[in-house]
């Protein structure tokens, strides 16, 4: 690809566009997994608060809840790590090829969103 053809290519609006869409979806993916897992922890408190003579036996995924809900909470963290650094560098891209158009509002909002997932995580290990 020739320097004019990448040009041409990131002075494209739709790529600007389909950057942020990326962004969102992933984004979206990360908060689901941050609520399923908030969802099997909680599951799990619930679980050792009901009476230990208490017949109905719940799935090993949720008498363990809380080391899933960890896990699932430190995916969903380095999904939206990974998701910020490939949006920044989409723009960076963006921003060479063109004078500086474009927002950097998807890049606050996003560091917003890890930052509570991050607390999420810390709140659902501890």
């Amino acid at each position: 690809m020739t320097q004019d053809d990448r040009r041409l290519y990131y002075t494209d609006p739709r790529v600007l566009l389909a950057n942020e869409r990326s962004l969102l979806s992933w984004m979206r993916m990360a908060l689901y997994l941050m609520g399923f897992a908030f969802l099997l922890s909680k599951a799990a408190v619930i679980d050792k608060v009901l009476d230990p003579g208490h017949q109905i036996q719940l799935l090993p995924m949720v008498r363990s809840g809380h080391v899933v809900g960890g896990v699932l909470s430190l995916m969903a963290t380095f999904l939206e790590v990974v998701a910020l650094v490939r949006y920044y560098r989409n723009m960076t891209r963006w921003h060479r090829a063109e004078d500086g158009r474009g927002s950097k509002a998807p890049t606050f909002f996003g560091s917003i969103v890890l930052v509570w997932i991050v607390l999420l995580a810390i709140y659902l290990l501890s």
